[in-house]
């Protein structure tokens, strides 16, 4: 009796992946199956543990149906993680941009340390999101690597310090609702680099989080705001263009590919292993990737990779970009 319920437990253990599957599908139409889309490395881990459980319980047609659906988890984590992207050159006359973005929490007090650890020294343009006080103080203290600063404060979760090494030429905060209380802000940055004959757009957005669920249209909406934005300037302005910041949602999410899609943007492929930024205190195959650096045509990722947490539920995230003249 128990080895029978345990093969039964078994197959609707492998009917609910098969639903989970379809969610990284019907999440376009179906809020509340944004929820269930972080969880593919998850879900592959599981799928694997299935098929093992088949083949000891000697079940050919299961063992052939779950091998399939293996096979459907594993090629989306790869694809959507850009594990097999070849790892472009740099351009030619063109010039690097070292770019971090870092979820603090705004409750964090240990921004100092975050900023004057000797990854950020050596960056080029910093975006702090959920920047506090004593974000605001450890800011200061840094101008003279940092002599171009330009911050949103006392918004709590929206608050954001950019840090950069390079002129800002051009800062410009676009609401991404009108009088709303679903209102947030994206902020567009045009920098010039020493070496660039044309300026950056660099756009930081921290997008609201998909919990409590009524919030996941209001992410979604956001994300179509600064696609449609980067479409629109992309035409206006014709300058490379980097999106950063906590997106609240993993590349698998069907509306994190329109973005990619709509606003013709490409996730860089990582060093070693995909970036799981969040939570930072859990092991590696726990974490999630809600944190992005994503870029257009005419830029390059050399190398990405995560960064210590100092205080925060996430990971900062470090991308070294080329980026053509």
């Amino acid at each position: 009796m128990t080895l029978g319920l345990i093969k039964n437990l078994t197959k609707a253990a492998f009917v609910a992946l098969v639903f989970c599957y379809c969610t990284l599908f019907t999440a376009a139409w179906v809020d509340i199956f944004n929820i269930l889309t972080p969880f593919m490395f998850q879900y592959l881990l599981c799928s694997l543990v299935l098929v093992a459980m088949f083949v000891f319980f000697k079940q050919k047609y299961w063992i052939i149906a779950n091998v399939i659906l293996t096979l459907l988890f594993c090629t989306e984590y790869i694809s959507a993680n850009k594990l097999f992207q070849p790892i472009h050159s740099y351009f030619e006359a063109g010039y690097d941009l070292n770019i971090i973005s870092y979820n603090q929490l705004y409750i964090n007090q240990h921004s100092a340390e975050f900023i004057s650890s000797p990854q950020v020294k050596k960056a080029d343009f910093v975006a702090i999101f959920e920047a506090n006080d004593a974000a605001a103080r450890a800011a200061n203290t840094v101008k003279a690597r940092f002599p171009y600063q330009y911050s949103v404060l006392n918004m709590q979760t929206k608050s954001v310090i950019a840090l950069s090494r390079w002129p800002i030429i051009e800062a410009k905060r676009i609401d991404t609702a009108e009088n709303t209380a679903e209102q947030n802000v994206i902020l567009r940055f045009k920098i010039q680099a020493e070496g660039a004959k044309r300026p950056a757009l660099i756009y930081a957005l921290h997008t609201k989080s998909p919990l409590p669920l009524r919030r996941i249209s209001a992410r979604n909406h956001e994300l179509e705001t600064l696609a449609a934005l980067i479409k629109k300037d992309r035409q206006d302005l014709r300058l490379p263009q980097i999106a950063l910041g906590d997106f609240n949602i993993t590349p698998y999410n069907p509306h994190f590919k329109q973005l990619l899609t709509n606003g013709a943007l490409i996730m860089p492929r990582p060093d070693r292993l995909p970036i799981h930024s969040w939570p930072s205190f859990a092991p590696w195959f726990i974490r999630f990737q809600i944190d992005h650096i994503l870029y257009s045509e005419g830029v390059t990722s050399q190398s990405v990779q995560t960064l210590q947490a100092f205080g925060s539920d996430h990971l900062a995230l470090q991308a070294r970009l080329s980026i053509a003249n």
